[in-house]
């Protein structure tokens, strides 16, 4: 059994199966909101379906805190959105270290993405050995694909997941060549993901099996 091979075979499956997150053009709603000490300012509500922010009038982001009720400026720490503790007021040049909304959004994408999983839960893109050797595949296709198809229901079945795709097969480089499976099941069980796929990979079929990645569009 050529193991580069199945490899290859298994990084490529994977590849051309993640799943995109793409995102719209941020908005912005300005309203007025006034400080403890009875000033006004203009704050934007701003966001899209990935990250929200609140900036003043000049972009620099701003953060509400609760136990005094003022807005402040936001800046950064160690790469985290933190508070200046620094009153915002309009008209007024920001201090040092303030960050836009922009800026804000960038580091509040980053945690988010730091903290997202970056796979489809419970799910997994995996390779079987068939049992049909590639000569058999080519002189009765049908044949060998029914073997193939009950050998994918029973691996499915051992694990508990459905199919949700069954991808072309493919022959490895061993000598006789033999037909890979490649599929794409999710676990009916609320079991984490890893541990969807440690209990594939303990089943002697199996060759690889690895979560089904996505892949963010920024």
């Amino acid at each position: 059994m050529n193991i580069r091979l199945i490899l290859l075979a298994a990084v490529l499956f994977a590849a051309a199966f993640v799943t995109p997150a793409l995102a719209g053009a941020a908005l912005c709603v300005e309203r007025t909101a006034i400080q403890p000490d009875g000033s006004s300012i203009t704050i934007k509500n701003c966001g899209d379906e990935r990250a929200h922010w609140i900036q003043n009038k000049e972009g620099f982001a701003l953060l509400y805190d609760e136990a005094i009720k003022w807005w402040n400026y936001a800046g950064l720490k160690d790469g985290k959105v933190v508070s200046l503790c620094i009153h915002a007021k309009d008209g007024v040049r920001a201090p040092k270290g303030a960050v836009t909304g922009a800026e804000y959004a960038r580091a509040a994408l980053c945690a988010k993405k730091e903290a997202a999983p970056q796979y489809a839960p419970g799910e997994a893109l995996v390779v079987l050995k068939s049992g049909v050797l590639a000569e058999q595949y080519a002189a009765d296709k049908k044949r060998a694909e029914r073997s193939m198809k009950k050998t994918a229901e029973t691996t499915a079945a051992k694990a508990a997941a459905e199919i949700i795709q069954t991808f072309t097969p493919v022959a490895d480089a061993s000598v006789p060549p033999q037909m890979l499976i490649m599929l794409h099941l999710r676990s009916k069980t609320d079991k984490q993901t890893m541990t969807f796929i440690e209990e594939l990979n303990k089943l002697p079929e199996v060759l690889s099996a690895t979560p089904n990645g996505i892949s963010r569009l920024h």
